[in-house]
C-alpha cells in the first residue's frame, strides 16, 4: 500500500486506468455479444472521459483507516 504522496497519486492512477478498461471492455463485450477489434477501439476511446472521472473520485474517497465506530457494543 502507499506510504507517501507521491506514491499514493501512482497508485491511483493505476487503479483508475486499470479499472476502466478493464470495466470497459467487460461493456463493450456484453453489448456486441463478444470481443472484437471495434470494441477495443470505442473502450478506449472512452477512457480518456472516465479515468479522470474515476481518478478523482479515487483520491477524494482515500481516508486511510477506517473511521471509529461512534456504537459502542
Amino acid at each position: 500500500m502507499p506510504r507517501t504522496k507521491l506514491q499514493e497519486i501512482v497508485y491511483a492512477v493505476l487503479m483508475a486506468l486499470f479499472m476502466v478498461l478493464a470495466m470497459e471492455l467487460y461493456n463493450k463485450r456484453l453489448r456486441m455479444g463478444g470481443m472484437t477489434n471495434a470494441g477495443f477501439f470505442t473502450a478506449f476511446s472512452e477512457m480518456r472521459i472516465m479515468v479522470p472521472v474515476c481518478f478523482v473520485m479515487g483520491i477524494f474517497s482515500w481516508s486511510g483507516s477506517p473511521p471509529k465506530s461512534p456504537l459502542k457494543w
